[in-house]
């Protein structure tokens, strides 16, 4: 959830890994609370690392893969 990707953008700051945007999905909803495609597309960054269940997890990459964000151009590290 949230508080972990809290955490993990705490380790990472000590490693001195920058984490650009912390992008919210609704599990519920199963909706971004922003513009997925445009916020990774206009990104310097190309690593999405996905810390989610597995049902919110199958919903982000259908989403990804619809928003034709699976391809080369980006890496995706996911906790499922």
């Amino acid at each position: 959830g949230y508080s972990g990707a809290q955490l993990s953008k705490q380790k990472f700051g000590e490693m001195s890994i920058i984490t650009m945007e912390i992008i919210k999905y609704d599990m519920r909803e199963q909706i971004f609370q922003i513009d997925l495609k445009e916020t990774l597309q206009n990104s310097l960054s190309r690593i999405v690392i996905v810390w989610a269940d597995e049902k919110s997890t199958v919903g982000i990459l259908k989403k990804a893969l619809e928003d034709d964000l699976l391809g080369s151009d980006f890496v995706w590290i996911l906790t499922t």
